[in-house]
């Protein structure tokens, strides 16, 4: 590992929109297993169907008022409920859904080249909340294990962001101490942002469609492309 003139060591990736593409994952997986139960896919009408009812549904998750048992097989019951269509099985939707997902190895642009990058200069983790099958799925598919010195799923442990439990696991694993040199990158302010704060740890919101920042949540900064991110980290 060569030196850079940084004051972290250590950098947390969020997976699913910081480093995955996951609209475009959702949107292949979503089609294959409507499809699969005769329902002709509308790419507008059922995407926007299914991410109003999912995101609510991982909302909540966040919260604590479901369980992750729930979120996984409601979400479909509610879907096909609104679509109309009562002959399929939601449990079976979901498999469907999760194991297409799990194949969808969709990165967003310029993710590899920036993980290559920064592998050289820091130790780099990934903490998800995302189902474990999917996850592992995907990071079969696109070899990006090797950049990770540890890759925590919170399915897998017990409990997710933005708890502080869950980042305290993550640095017990990597042996690491002083979390002034740690910084927590993701996309969601609620999980990610809110997580790293929880835990004590610097901030980076990874928002490339330019949304406000509530007044209520202050990421130690705020960066819209990959650029953004060198330039914290590399200087």
């Amino acid at each position: 590992m060569r030196k850079c003139m940084s004051r972290y060591e250590v950098l947390i990736f969020d997976a699913d929109e910081t480093l995955f593409d996951y609209t475009r994952g959702q949107a292949y997986a979503l089609e294959k297993s409507l499809t699969k139960v005769g329902i002709v896919f509308d790419p507008i009408g059922h995407i926007d169907l299914y991410k109003h009812i999912n995101d609510r549904l991982w909302k909540e998750l966040e919260d604590g008022k479901i369980d992750r048992a729930a979120l996984r097989n409601e979400r479909f019951k509610l879907v096909l409920d609104e679509i109309g269509c009562t002959s399929a099985d939601p449990a079976a939707v979901s498999d469907d859904y999760l194991n297409e997902l799990g194949n969808a190895g969709f990165m967003i642009d310029g993710a590899i080249v920036l993980l290559e990058e920064l592998h050289k200069h820091f130790r780099l983790a990934l903490l998800t909340n995302g189902f474990s099958q999917v996850q592992h799925g995907r990071i079969a598919r696109t070899n990006t294990a090797v950049f990770f010195d540890a890759i925590v799923i919170s399915e897998e442990v017990g409990c997710q962001k933005p708890q502080r439990e869950i980042f305290d696991l993550l640095l017990d694993e990597l042996g690491h101490e002083n979390r002034r040199n740690v910084l927590m990158i993701g996309d969601s302010l609620s999980s990610d942002i809110t997580g790293g704060v929880n835990a004590g740890v610097d901030t980076c919101w990874y928002n490339p469609e330019g949304i406000q920042c509530p007044a209520e949540i202050v990421p130690t900064y705020i960066v819209d492309d990959y650029d953004g991110i060198r330039k914290i980290v590399l200087g």
